[in-house]
């Protein structure tokens, strides 16, 4: 509760604090779909950094939600080459993601070749023993993509 509290004094939503209807945790899950819109109302009146911020000094606990070109753009990620941008055929630029641990993908390496749409798809029938004409006839009807 005390994280709660908190929020709603960093939110000024102090009148929470002490409504019947949110005055536990266990009520505030039940009615979760009546408080969310009230607290994501606050949360548009200020950047993800400001309320980072005034929350952390608050000792709320919270992390802001990254999208794709936020984790790309991370200076951590770049500074510890979490991905390696790679060129693949027919798509261009692809960043993959480095495994921590693991030695760094190369571009060129088979690690950084993805398959296009059906590349493999006539072999792996072939091992699951489908017959050639199986397969054209697969591939003709879009079943699975051909190479």
């Amino acid at each position: 509760d005390r994280h709660y509290v908190s929020l709603c004094e960093v939110l000024g939503l102090e009148e929470l604090i002490d409504d019947p209807r949110f005055d536990n945790r266990d009520k505030r899950v039940e009615r979760a779909d009546e408080l969310m819109p009230i607290i994501r109302a606050e949360f548009t009146k200020k950047t993800t950094a400001e309320w980072a911020e005034l929350l952390t000094e608050a000792g709320v606990m919270n992390a802001p939600v990254a999208n794709y070109d936020d984790f790309m753009g991370d200076e951590h990620v770049q500074a510890t080459n979490s991905f390696v941008l790679n060129e693949q055929p027919g798509v261009g630029e692809v960043p993959l993601i480095n495994i921590p641990g693991l030695d760094p993908i190369q571009p060129g390496s088979a690690l950084s070749e993805s398959p296009s749409v059906g590349q493999h798809s006539a072999s792996i029938l072939r091992d699951a023993g489908y017959s050639q004409a199986q397969i054209d006839e697969y591939v003709a009807s879009g079943v699975v993509g051909g190479a």
